[in-house]
């Protein structure tokens, strides 16, 4: 639990230093080299860890009141689970963990859709 805080609190602070026009690359965190470019959803989603072995945790901030869609998907575009499916609150950081444990090696993608945005984040399975 305490580890998470931590992330969380990174997650917002960079989130205010790219607010602000103060991030780069030099000073982004490790654990958020995943960063997407910014979209209607925020400077989100994020995944960490990945790659991961046992689970992982998919943040995604929302910065406007819409509904939210997430399912995971194989390599194949065969859907492995429906992670979230319902509206959001603006502002609101939403994480969701997601168990690797029966999840084979390789490559999932997360599509995310909110309103007419479309975003597909990648996780790694690896063991």
């Amino acid at each position: 639990m305490r580890k998470q805080y931590y992330i969380v609190v990174l997650i917002i602070v960079f989130y205010q230093m790219v607010a602000i026009g103060t991030a780069n690359a030099d000073n982004i965190p490790f654990v958020l080299s995943s960063l997407t470019k910014a979209n209607t959803i925020g400077q989100f989603p994020i995944t960490y860890p990945n790659p991961c072995s046992e689970s992982s945790i998919l943040y995604i901030k929302s910065d406007v009141v819409s509904h939210l869609k997430v399912d995971l998907f194989d390599s194949r575009g065969k859907l492995v689970s429906e992670i979230f499916n319902d509206n959001t609150q603006e502002g609101v950081i939403y994480q969701f963990e997601v168990s690797a444990k029966n999840l084979e090696d390789g490559l999932y993608y997360f599509n995310i859709r909110s309103g007419n945005e479309n975003i597909r984040k990648t996780l790694e399975v690896k063991r």
